[in-house]
């Protein structure tokens, strides 16, 4: 059999931790919102700190794992918006569009959500160093900046 490249082994072995936390974090929160759910919170307020933003800017690329579709979108909004964490209203600019934004009771779910992926983090990287973990988040950001989507970009 042939041995693996180091690429190979590192796309393995990132691919292998990154399920093990995303397990971790789906244990904790299940029962609090669903992934599609979380999917939007993380992209309103890791990429647009709550909104108010056109509901078309949560829409991710395919193939990163957010949401791709505008229906699914609605959906998604509309069940965040029945449990009191996102308000939609017209856009006073364009009255075709609506607006999304994080309700104070939204933020403290965003704040139960970041606590659960935490714990997560240290039940999947908890043997690493401050030290080990800053070299980590480099060289995972380093990667990532050609990527369509990755949080730190052009």
């Amino acid at each position: 059999m042939a041995q693996l490249s180091a690429r190979v082994s590192a796309a393995l072995m990132i691919s292998a931790l990154a399920t093990k936390g995303r397990a971790a974090a789906d244990e904790i929160l299940d029962d609090l919102v669903t992934v599609p759910e979380r999917r939007v919170m993380f992209r309103l307020m890791a990429a647009h700190d709550g909104g108010p933003v056109p509901t078309t800017s949560l829409l991710g690329a395919p193939g990163t794992g957010a949401i791709t579709t505008s229906p699914a979108l609605s959906r998604v909004v509309q069940k965040l918006e029945d449990q009191g964490y996102v308000t939609r209203t017209l856009s006073k600019q364009d009255r075709r569009h609506r607006l999304i934004e994080v309700t104070p009771a939204g933020r403290e779910l965003w704040q139960e959500i970041l606590s659960a992926f935490e714990s997560a983090a240290d039940k999947t990287y908890g043997n690493l160093s401050e030290a080990d973990l800053t070299t980590l988040t480099q060289i995972l950001s380093n990667l990532g900046d050609g990527l369509p989507d990755w949080p730190n970009s052009q």
